[in-house]
């Protein structure tokens, strides 16, 4: 799960350049994720 966090963050910082809110909270849910289950 964390791995389609990252891609969707990845993909959103491609399309605007820019790092938006919304990226800092999937990468948080990532990190979340990661430390969870790994």
């Amino acid at each position: 799960m964390g791995q389609f966090f990252t891609a969707y963050s990845l993909q959103t910082i491609s399309d605007f350049g820019i790092l938006t809110f919304f990226d800092l909270f999937f990468y948080v849910l990532d990190l979340y994720f990661y430390v969870l289950f790994f």
